[in-house]
């Protein structure tokens, strides 16, 4: 057997400090990656954080009216202290769904309530204000309504929903 002189390795010091190194490096990698995307994720629902209930479907002045003719479909929304950047109107019923975005302009089938003709521009309410709005696209009465708004290019989750369509 030969004895081998002057041997020379990496102390288990110094392997310890490169093992840390690399366990810290790595650590801070995948931290910076995780709090990016859950920032990001943060940001997009941040806009509709707070503000359900201040988009409201008006139940008072939604209705069918089976006696017109064409039938109408008329729908109210009242809008409170929110910026929305859009708001989407859903109707349903046993035979059509239809989404409507508001504000609009050219929906051959609807128009602003008091408005001669369809096919006008649609305006969404006001701050603190409300808007009725008629179409003609149903046949038969609506059995929902949902409205969702857009806030700073984020669609919101429906802030309200009319399951029970009166008569007018």
């Amino acid at each position: 057997m030969r004895k081998i002189k002057n041997k020379k390795g990496i102390s288990e010091i110094i392997v310890t400090v490169i093992m840390i190194g690399l366990v810290l490096a790595l650590g801070i990698v995948v931290w910076t990656v995780v709090s990016n995307l859950v920032k990001g994720k943060l940001q997009s629902t941040e806009s509709c954080f707070g503000n359900f209930g201040k988009l409201n479907l008006n139940s008072q002045y939604t209705c069918y009216n089976n006696s017109a003719s064409p039938k109408e479909f008329v729908f109210s929304i009242s809008r409170g202290d929110i910026d929305v950047d859009k708001v989407i109107v859903s109707i349903s019923s046993q035979s059509v769904i239809k989404s409507y975005t508001l504000p609009a302009v050219n929906y051959t089938n609807v128009k602003m309530f008091g408005a001669l003709l369809y096919n006008s521009s649609l305006v969404l309410p006001d701050k603190n204000g409300g808007v009725t709005y008629v179409t003609k696209d149903f046949s038969s009465p609506p059995d929902s309504i949902k409205i969702a708004p857009v806030i700073n290019g984020q669609q919101c989750d429906p802030s309200d929903t009319l399951n029970t369509i009166e008569n007018c």
